[in-house]
Order: C-alpha cells, then sequence, then structure tokens
C-alpha cells in the first residue's frame, strides 16, 4: 500500500470530520470550514477519531489517487485546527510594502505602486520588510504568496527583489573587464583624453625561426598552411617582420 495513503489522519480536539454522498469531506475547526469534493474510487471513513483512507484495487491511478486524498484530507485538518502561512521579505533600496485596509502596496521600483487587494479567506500582514500570508487553505496561501512574489522575483546578481524567508538565492559575480575605464579605476571623463592622446601599442615579438621561415614562404603555400591548421583545429600565432 502507499507508504502515507494507508497511515490515519488524526482528528485534535475541537475539530470535526464528516464524509457526504460523493466524497464530500467537511472540516470544521477553530479557525474555520473547509470542504472538498474527493474523488470516489476510493473510500473516507471516520473512526475512532481518525480519518481512514482506503483503496479498493493497485492500479497505477488509484494507487496515485491514494496518496493524494490522505494528504488533501490532512492539510484540511491542520489548516482549520492552526492555520498555515507564508513569509516572504521584500529587499531593494527603495523597496517597500505597507497595508492599507485590505489592499497591499507594493514599491518594486515601477513608475507605479503595485496594489494587490487579500483574497477571501486570506489575511496578509507587513512587519518591517516581510509580508505575512496567512489562512486556513494551504493551497490559497501558497498560491497568493507565490503571486506576490512574481511581481519581483529576486535579481541574481544583488537580491532585490521579493523571496520568501527561507528562500536561498545564489548570486552570482558581476563580470568586470579590465579594458574599462571604470574597471581600472577612472571615470569616463578622464578616460576619453587618456585614450586619445595615448595611441595604443601592440607587443611586438622577436621573430624566430618558424616565423624567419614563414617570411620566406609564398603566398599560396600560407593560405594552404593556414586553412590545414584550422581544419585540424590548431591557433597559430604568428609575428612575422623583415629580418635584417
Amino acid at each position: 500500500m502507499s507508504r502515507i495513503g494507508r497511515l490515519p489522519v488524526a482528528i485534535p480536539a475541537g475539530v470535526e470530520v464528516t464524509v457526504a454522498d460523493g466524497n464530500v469531506v467537511t472540516v470544521k475547526g477553530p479557525k474555520g470550514t473547509l470542504e472538498r469534493a474527493l474523488p470516489t474510487e476510493l473510500e473516507i471513513k471516520v473512526e475512532d477519531g481518525h480519518v481512514v483512507v482506503t483503496r479498493p484495487n493497485d492500479l497505477k491511478r488509484i494507487k496515485s489517487l491514494h496518496g493524494l486524498t490522505r494528504s488533501l484530507i490532512h492539510n484540511m485538518v491542520v489548516g482549520v485546527s492552526e492555520g498555515y502561512k507564508k513569509e516572504l521579505e521584500v529587499n531593494g533600496v527603495g523597496y517597500r510594502a505597507q497595508k492599507q485596509g485590505k489592499k497591499l502596496v507594493l514599491a518594486l521600483g515601477y513608475s507605479h505602486p503595485v496594489e494587490m487587494e487579500d483574497p477571501e479567506g486570506l489575511e496578509s500582514k507587513v512587519d518591517g520588510n516581510k509580508i505575512i500570508v496567512s489562512g486556513i487553505s494551504k493551497e490559497k496561501v501558497g498560491q497568493y504568496a507565490a503571486e506576490i512574489r512574481d511581481k519581483r522575483r529576486p535579481e541574481p546578481y544583488k537580491g532585490k527583489g521579493i523571496k520568501y524567508a527561507d528562500e536561498v538565492t545564489t548570486l552570482r559575480a558581476m563580470a568586470a573587464s579590465v579594458d574599462t575605464p571604470t574597471a581600472a579605476g577612472l571615470s569616463t571623463e578622464k578616460a576619453r583624453p587618456l585614450a586619445a592622446e595615448t595611441p595604443m601599442r601592440m607587443p611586438v615579438k622577436e621573430p624566430g625561426p618558424t616565423a624567419t621561415a614563414m617570411a620566406s614562404m609564398s603566398d599560396s603555400f600560407k593560405s594552404v598552411f593556414f586553412r590545414m591548421c584550422s581544419t585540424m583545429g590548431i591557433n597559430v600565432r604568428l609575428w612575422v617582420r623583415p629580418v635584417s
């Protein structure tokens, strides 16, 4: 049997679970009521303070639904008794969140503030740079938190944006080229006249025996030689200058 599906779901004190026709499960608790229609292929019973889910056969689809159905019932029981919450963080200069009634107003670097209204049954709170989404439905809490994060996902260089509190983001190193004026420690204004006054000097390498021999070859032979090196993947760099 399914390792998850065969586990009974314990019903805590103050929680009531009823199963109606068509496997419509209703769970009532101190935080609210949840109702859901579950697959009719499975058998759901409430006995001895536990909810037990059994399956009639071992078909692949039935086995998949077995563990899923048990997990959904468990999430409903935990939701009405303890509730669910998801915590997000807003990072970035000028990035902030605030509540205006049932609206969550986000400043995320756009030309306009982003407004999101809390869905029915959910509540969002702002504590500094943290946004806390809470509710009794695990599915709805996770969906609303994902929609908030999607308004400005964390970028990979400085981590600016909205991320989950327990999310680990791997930051990339910003590549800096030494050929640029800013990488060399010079401002753009100072680098322009310097580049204009100082001509670029290419390194000169003394001719070796290969370069001396190549200088005496004909152009047609050189063309054939370079084509052969290119075909074999050999990178040939020759500095040829007249030899006195």
